[in-house]
């Protein structure tokens, strides 16, 4: 264990390295070389710094077990390969670097023959992926790595000169032809892939390999779910279904209420309007000087009324109900105040589906058979719904006195109403 002078001089030389006395009194030297000295988390003393040097690690077992960031020392004890490098962690099989958690470099074991050394990360010791460079001392390094190691300090980790992320820059063209020319197994060896390939075309191999574990395979026995191919031994169409079935109910249940508000606000709007619209017609009934106003607001209202209805096709005038009961007319009056029928005119209306109040030509069997040459003629809208059409006098101004009533007809039909699209 260092004495405590001794942890302090370590202190003033790491962070003052271009200060002469401090490199006098405490060269560096003497100090253990280690090829990455990050800052520790802040549960280890600040002072307390291991070294990564095989050396250090394959110097024997050690009783006390130690920490580099999240990864203990003691799971790679005894080890004669880089200490940090995946084989030593357990459960991971993938073939990269691994420090503070973090995935980066590629493993030189994967590659054929001998790398050269000035294409391996200082920091992960792995051959460089997505490699950058330090713009004065030229030391190259995994992307992933020295942005991790940036979030700690900002100084190169080999020479310790000042260096920030925003410096660095992509390495030359030589050292990118270099890496691209090397030989590397697939990262699915370990699933049976025997492919050897320049590491430039990894990737595009990755994508179309077929040892992929996590290559995308649709289930083939009816439910068409796609999922990663080392999943389909534990797929369960019924299960996958079942979920399916029941998001699609939740979804349901969600629009089913939705609407259910929607409506009952259409409802409360709708009376509101109606209210309204009974302000303004007392407002305009208590001075005489608005009635032909209020007459001209009344038709607009009556003309936009029926533009929005569908036109409508009578093909079997015999089967109109001249005499429809007041449960009918009931139903046929909701549907006109559902289609926006002005109020000042529905009771009208309703009164007018009734034979008794039919104009002359229309107020018999007789006369409806007399004239029956004439119903072409008529303009008709359908009531949304049901098999009913109204005729109003609005439109049917071309049609005789005995033939039209103000403000308009009512006819019911037992079949034979179109519309006409």
């Amino acid at each position: 264990m260092w004495s405590r002078e001794s942890r302090k001089k370590w202190i003033s030389c790491w962070h003052a390295n271009t200060n002469t006395d401090a490199n006098t009194h405490f060269p560096r030297t003497s100090l253990p070389r280690p090829q990455v000295a990050p800052l520790l988390p802040t549960i280890l003393p600040q002072w307390f710094l291991i070294s990564m040097s095989r050396r250090a690690v394959d110097s024997g077992p050690r009783k006390k077990r130690h920490w580099l960031g999240s990864i203990p020392l003691s799971w790679v004890k005894g080890r004669t390969q880089d200490p940090l490098r995946e084989s030593h962690i357990p459960g991971r099989t993938d073939g990269c670097s691994w420090i503070w958690g973090c995935a980066m470099g590629y493993d030189v074991t994967r590659f054929q023959g001998e790398v050269d050394e000035d294409l391996l990360c200082p920091i992960c010791s792995g051959v460089l992926e997505e490699p950058v460079q330090a713009p004065h001392c030229e030391h190259a390094f995994c992307n992933a790595c020295i942005t991790q190691w940036f979030s700690q300090q900002q100084i190169c980790p080999v020479d310790r000169s000042v260096v920030t992320l925003a410096h660095l820059h992509p390495v030359p063209r030589i050292m990118r032809n270099m890496l691209s020319k090397l030989q590397i197994t697939c990262d699915n060896a370990g699933f049976g892939c025997t492919a050897v390939l320049r590491l430039d075309q990894l990737q595009s191999h990755l994508r179309d390999c077929q040892h992929n574990p996590k290559r995308p395979f649709q289930c083939e026995q009816g439910c068409g779910l796609e999922m990663p191919k080392d999943e389909v031994s534990s797929h369960n169409c019924i299960k996958h279904l079942r979920s399916v079935v029941q998001q699609q109910q939740g979804k349901v249940t969600d629009l089913d209420k939705t609407a259910a508000e929607n409506k009952h606000q259409l409802a409360e709007q709708k009376r509101d309007i109606q209210l309204l619209k009974a302000y303004m017609r007392a407002i305009r009934s208590a001075n005489p000087n608005l009635q032909n106003l209020e007459e001209t607001i009344e038709y607009n209202e009556i003309l936009e009324w029926v533009n929005s209805l569908q036109p409508a096709r009578v093909t079997r005038w015999g089967g109109m109900i001249s005499t429809p009961d007041a449960v009918l007319q009931a139903v046929i009056k909701r549907s006109l105040i559902d289609s926006g029928c002005p109020p000042s005119i529905v009771n009208d209306l309703i009164e007018n589906a009734h034979e008794r109040n039919w104009p002359a030509g229309l107020a018999t069997l007789e006369t409806r058979q007399m004239n029956r040459r004439y119903y072409e003629n008529y303009v008709a809208k359908r009531i949304p719904g049901k098999q009913a059409v109204v005729v109003m006098a609005c439109e049917n101004q071309h049609m005789g006195e005995d033939m039209i009533l103000e403000p308009g007809l009512v006819m019911i039909f037992a079949h034979g109403v179109e519309e006409i699209l």
